[in-house]
């Protein structure tokens, strides 16, 4: 006790309390500091499983919309492959296509370049890899495609049915080699 009172009347007593409130203070602050880390930690975590899922709803939207890009080239190909086909058979089948060149050739024009453009009003609406699908559409193909048509359709050494078959063999091959061609340029 004489310990105590001697600590007392030197001030150390108070010293060593304020040294007890220091130590004690600095403790719950490192209590709160370690609470702060854990919940920065937390949020973090948090964060990163978000970041996670959305990457994967992100991917998974991406994969459909590459399927519906496919089935969007297959099915604008073949729709137009299937009405310019039916518009020549009529052609070939039904009309004297020597009387009604001028209109004939005309049609075919027309038939031809609208469904070009309405395949490349369907393919304009997918971006894939950073490219616009309808952009690979080549000129070439609808100008190549009028100039054959024309030109077998008035090929006076087949008859008709030999006609409707050979173009429909041609234009089914063509069709097939544009839909590869974009899906190999697209989905490389």
């Amino acid at each position: 006790m004489d310990l105590f009172e001697t600590a007392i009347s030197q001030g150390i007593a108070s010293a060593i309390v304020v040294a007890i409130y220091l130590i004690v203070i600095k403790i719950i602050d490192t209590k709160k500091e370690k609470n702060a880390i854990k919940i920065t930690n937390e949020l973090l975590e948090a964060i990163s499983k978000i970041s996670n899922f959305l990457d994967n709803v992100i991917n998974n939207i991406i994969d459909k919309d590459k399927d519906k890009c496919k089935n969007a080239i297959k099915n604008s190909f073949e729709s137009a492959r299937m009405h310019i086909t039916e518009y020549i058979v009529n052609v070939i089948a039904k009309n004297n296509i020597n009387d009604n060149k001028d209109n004939i050739v005309d049609n075919i024009k027309t038939i031809i370049n609208a469904e070009f453009y309405n395949t490349y009003n369907t393919l304009s609406m997918y971006t894939i890899n950073g490219i616009n699908v309808a952009t690979i559409l080549k000129e070439q193909w609808k100008n190549d495609l009028i100039d054959n048509t024309i030109k077998l359709v008035y090929n006076s050494k087949l008859d008709k049915e030999t006609k409707i078959f050979s173009y429909v063999s041609k234009l089914s091959i063509s069709f097939e080699n544009y839909i590869i061609y974009i899906n190999n340029k697209v989905f490389k």
